[in-house]
This record gives C-alpha cells, structure tokens and sequence, in this order.
C-alpha cells in the first residue's frame, strides 16, 4: 500500500494520494533539550498485576491517546521515514524500518534466512532502558509487532478521515491534502509564488500551513508531577 521500490509500486502511489494524504502521527512527543525521557515510541507499556507478580508488555494504543502523542497531521515525507525510536545502540528507527522489518523477515513476504540483527533484538527484547521486566512470555518483549500495528491504526485512520471516492476516472481525492514536501526542507520562494511541491497552490497556502509536532515544555512536566505534601 505504502512501499515504493524499482520494481513495484505501491497502491496508494499509483491513486496519485500517497504524498497528499495528511497522515495520523500518534508517536510521543519530544521534550526540552536536556531531558531524557522514557519512551518506547508509538508503543506504550501495558501491565496486567495478579497475585503472581502479572505481566507486562509493549501494547498499540490506538485511538487510547495521551495528550502528548496528539499532533498536526504529518506529510508522508516525515511520517514514513523520520525515526520514531532509536535503539540500545542509539540508530534511529522510523515505521518504514519496521513495516519492511516484518515483511521482510517474519514470513509477511517471505522468510529470511539471514536475520537482521536489530530486528531480532527490537522482537525479543525491545529496548532494555524502558523495556518491560525480564521474565514471563518472550512475546511481551516484542517492540516489533504492536508498533506495526499502531502504524496500520494511523494509515487507517487517515484513509478514513481524507480518503474520498469518486467519480471521475482517478477514482479518489483528499478531503483536505497536505503539501507534499517535508517540513524541514528548505523553501527559498516567496509566500506568493507557486509551492515547490508541485500542488498548483501558492506556497502561503500549501507549505506555510504546516504545522511542527507538539514539544512537551517543562512546564508540561512539571504539571504531571504529583503534588508536593505541605509541611507538617
């Protein structure tokens, strides 16, 4: 649907909606330069306690959303391959790393004989600074899978909100596209000339309207801490 190669193209690209498409980003948002945060990407952790101690493991929390992980849409230059996550190793890991990871080496395509590394320890163990605890069933470890599927939640529900069926000969159109170019590039056109996307828009109108990812402030932080007892 999403994956573009020489030799196959996806079904999103030949509609001509892949790039215009404004896609769901549920992934956590970044915090002030300075502070280490835990997180485990698009995934949280979902803990289930018994009197044996319970389990614990990476979830998908699809429209289950925290403030945080609440942000403009996101053209498909950004959401497809800027990192969401990186590794105990600190390599950046972004959802086209992990759709193909699952295709590729779980059997989604075909099997592999050589297994990527990171990918086997991202499938076995997460990552270890903000993993869930040793022990208990080794599928609770996966980062892999409930990270694919909150991926496949965002495309869903992008389809939903801006996919429109008609007519005409394409078949589809967006309900409210978005410009295609990413956020960081840099546009040296004035906000009256065309947008170097190609849209047909002028540039105020198209790349001006993007909108960055929400940042967690301190203030945002210091607002989730618990309040302090007063003095006795």
């Amino acid at each position: 649907m999403l994956h573009d190669t020489r030799a196959s193209h996806s079904t999103l690209g030949q509609l001509g909606v892949k790039d215009r498409l404004p896609y769901l980003d549920t992934n956590g948002a970044e915090g002030p330069p300075g502070v280490i945060q835990l997180g485990s990407g698009l995934c949280i952790i979902s803990a289930n306690f018994s009197p044996d101690g319970g389990t614990s493991r990476y979830a998908a929390p699809l429209e289950n959303l925290a403030p945080d992980r609440v942000h403009p849409p996101q053209a498909f230059a950004d959401w497809w391959s800027v990192p969401i996550v990186d590794d105990d190793h600190g390599r950046p890991i972004s959802r086209r790393q992990f759709v193909l990871w699952l295709a590729n080496e779980e059997g989604g395509a075909h099997v592999a004989t050589d297994v990527d590394g990171t990918y086997t320890e991202l499938s076995t163990a997460g990552v270890s600074r903000f993993a869930p605890p040793e022990g208990g069933d080794p599928r609770f470890r996966d980062l892999v899978a409930p990270t694919v599927r909150q991926i496949a939640y965002e495309v869903e529900s992008t389809l939903d909100g801006h996919l429109v069926e008609e007519s005409d000969p394409v078949g589809v159109s967006i309900r409210g596209p978005i410009c295609s170019l990413s956020i960081d590039e840099k546009v040296t056109v004035g906000r009256n000339d065309p947008c170097p996307c190609g849209s047909g828009t002028k540039l105020k109108k198209c790349f001006d309207l993007r909108e960055p990812r929400r940042q967690i402030t301190m203030s945002d932080l210091m607002a989730e801490l618990p309040p302090v007892p007063p003095l006795s």
